[in-house]
């Protein structure tokens, strides 16, 4: 890693900030806190806002905090283009729930909200961007399209990671020519997996694109509970010590 790498600023981008749930939230603070305390400029891009404790939180450690296209106009363009997609796209979805559609008309809806995705995560690339005044950033899209990857390049101007964490839906018919005329940008792109699954299902879409596994959850020393409550939780359950406990949280 060059100087001027380690010491350009962090651009984070996650869309899904003013949702009150999910773990998105975590990994934006500590990314945060830890850039600030290599030293680095912060800056946190929301397209939709940020809620008021990870707000707060992100203040305080020094990020500055951009919502929607903040002060670029390009970006506010490309913003009202993935609104006005996104609006299209829950019509199409009601519109071809009720009736036995063709599949290519079935698949549109999800066509039109990986469009707008992209013109999103570009406006927000962009509007982050202009806040980093000293220096091009070091950009990582927190939760990124499943598609569309180098025309997201394309439209921002921005080198970025993209951390890619399922893959729900694919480029069709006219989305995959989109694709392949950006083709070119797909080195200004890498895509973080947080499994092996993941990462084998995007290079089989995309053979050109690098990826990398990466692990999403960041570990949080507070987290783990210590050997004392884990004694306690033992004897109150009736496992004894050195036998294995399986544990299963939430709908994964």
């Amino acid at each position: 890693m060059t100087a001027a790498v380690a010491a350009a600023p962090l651009l984070l981008v996650e869309r899904n900030a003013h949702r009150v749930a999910g773990h998105h939230h975590a990994a934006l603070i500590a990314l945060a806190r830890q850039a600030r305390a290599e030293g680095r400029a912060v800056v946190v891009a929301a397209p939709d806002g940020i809620t008021a404790d990870t707000g707060q939180a992100l203040a305080a450690s020094g990020a500055v905090i951009v919502v929607g296209a903040g002060s670029e106009p390009v970006s506010a363009v490309l913003l009202g283009a993935g609104l006005l997609l996104s609006a299209l796209s829950h019509v199409a979805m009601c519109l071809t729930a009720a009736r036995r559609w063709p599949r290519p008309i079935r698949r549109l809806p999800h066509q039109l909200m990986l469009a707008s995705r992209c013109l999103t995560e570009a406006a927000t690339l962009r509007a982050g961007a202009r806040a980093c005044t000293r220096a091009r950033p070091v950009a990582l899209v927190l939760t990124a399209a499943e598609g569309l990857h180098a025309l997201t390049a394309a439209l921002s101007g921005i080198d970025h990671l993209r951390f890619v964490h399922e893959v729900d839906t694919t480029e069709d018919g006219p989305l995959r020519l989109l694709g392949a005329a950006a083709r070119r940008h797909h080195p200004a792109v890498m895509a973080l997996c947080p499994t092996a699954s993941v990462q084998a299902e995007v290079r089989a879409r995309f053979p050109y694109l690098d990826t990398r596994i990466v692990a999403f959850a960041l570990a949080d020393a507070d987290a783990y509970i210590s050997d004392a409550e884990r004694s306690a939780a033992r004897a109150q359950l009736g496992v004894r010590d050195g036998e294995r406990v399986l544990c299963l949280v939430g709908g994964w």
